[in-house]
C-alpha cells in the first residue's frame, strides 16, 4: 500500500512500486489547511502551496497510472516494439503490418509484481480507428495507445501531424 512518513524537512508518500513523492515543508496552516512549499505552475516560483485530501489522494492515483505505464513501456521495449512517444496514459506503438492491437495489448497487461491483482482495462486500434474516437470525444478508465503500422505511419504520417494527434490525445481522454 501507500505509505507516509516525515524525513527532516519533507512529507514522502512511498507508493507501492518504491518511487516516493515529496512534499517540502508540509505542515498543517494556521488556518488547518494542509500545505507545502512546491512551484508555482503559472508563475514557476518556488512558494506556499496549498493542497487537501483530495488533491493529494489524485497525487498518488496519478503516480501509481505513471508507474504501470513505465512497466508497460519497458515491457514493449524489450519485446521490440517502437514507442513512437507517449502523453499520460497512452502510448502510440510503430508495427509492421498484420500485427493486431491484442499483440501490443497482450504485453501491456501483463500483471505487475508491485500491484498484485490490478486488472489493466486497455484499449488500441489502428490510425482510422484512433481519429473516430477522438472525434467522438472516447472517455473511458483505460490505457489507451495508438497501433500505427509502419507501412501506413511512412506513407500518410510527419512529425507535425504525429504532434497534431498527440495533442488531441492528451484532450480528448
Amino acid at each position: 500500500g501507500v505509505k507516509y512518513r516525515r524525513d527532516g524537512d519533507a512529507l514522502r508518500c512511498r507508493l507501492p512500486s518504491g518511487r516516493i513523492l515529496s512534499y517540502w515543508d508540509a505542515k498543517l496552516d494556521t488556518d488547518g489547511s494542509i500545505c507545502f512549499m512546491g512551484q508555482n505552475q503559472t508563475t514557476r516560483r518556488w512558494e506556499k502551496t496549498g493542497t487537501w485530501g483530495g488533491k493529494l489522494v489524485e497525487n498518488i492515483v496519478q503516480a501509481y497510472a505513471r508507474d504501470c505505464l513505465a512497466v508497460a513501456m519497458v515491457r514493449l521495449a524489450e519485446e521490440g516494439w517502437k514507442i513512437c512517444f507517449h502523453v499520460h496514459d497512452e502510448v502510440i506503438v510503430e508495427a509492421p503490418i498484420g500485427t493486431s492491437w491484442e499483440q501490443v495489448a497482450e504485453v501491456m497487461g501483463r500483471p505487475i509484481d508491485w500491484a498484485p491483482g490490478l486488472k489493466l482495462g486497455l484499449c488500441g486500434c489502428g490510425l482510422a480507428c484512433f481519429l473516430q474516437c477522438v472525434a467522438a470525444q472516447c472517455n473511458n478508465d483505460s490505457f489507451h495507445f495508438l497501433f500505427l503500422q509502419r507501412k501506413i505511419m511512412r506513407r500518410t504520417l510527419r512529425q507535425s501531424q504525429l504532434c497534431q494527434i498527440s495533442r488531441r490525445m492528451s484532450t480528448a481522454f
